[in-house]
Formats: structure tokens, C-alpha cells, sequence
């Protein structure tokens, strides 16, 4: 994955298995497939890398504040990439 030229190593099937959107990208014939990388450009790198970590394990980004939280999960991954079921546990959490 890369953002704002930075690169961020991330295996596809946890991409694929957090979002239908990313699941369909690794798909022939999308470009994302073929070119074997994603490329992101709406976000900051800082908010990219936080989502990575999140996907694979909410206890990696142990400074992450609530305020963070919801805004990266209902603003960005519910709406943009389709992220449901994770907007439905953080709502039921907090």
C-alpha cells in the first residue's frame, strides 16, 4: 500500500477481509490486481498507517484516542470503504 509516497507493508486477505471494496480491488481486471499495490490519496499517511494497525490489531495503536477512533471508522472506513460490521461494534462498545 502506498500513501503519499510512503510505503505501508500489508498482506491483501486482511485488506479483503476488513472491506468489500478492498476485496474487489484485488480482483482481475482492476489495476490494483494486476499491479499487485493500492495506492491511497484522499488521506494522510499518519491516518493510512493507523487503519493498517487497527485492521490487524486494535492493541497496536494503544495511544489512539476515541475522538480518533470514531473519526476514522464512521467517517472514513464505514463510508468510504464500506467497513459496517466494525461502525456496528464500535457504536454497541462505546
Amino acid at each position: 500500500m502506498e500513501c503519499n509516497n510512503k510505503k505501508i507493508k500489508v498482506h491483501k486477505i486482511v485488506l479483503a477481509l476488513h472491506s468489500p471494496v478492498f476485496a474487489a480491488m484485488f480482483k482481475p481486471p482492476m489495476k490494483e490486481a494486476a499491479e499487485n499495490k493500492v495506492e491511497i490519496t484522499d488521506f494522510s499517511f499518519e491516518i493510512v498507517e493507523k487503519i493498517v494497525q487497527i485492521l490487524y490489531d486494535r492493541n497496536l495503536v494503544p495511544d489512539f484516542t476515541i475522538n480518533e477512533f470514531l473519526k476514522i471508522f464512521f467517517e472514513i472506513c464505514c463510508k468510504i470503504f464500506d467497513c459496517n460490521a466494525y461502525g456496528r461494534v464500535c457504536f454497541v462498545k462505546i
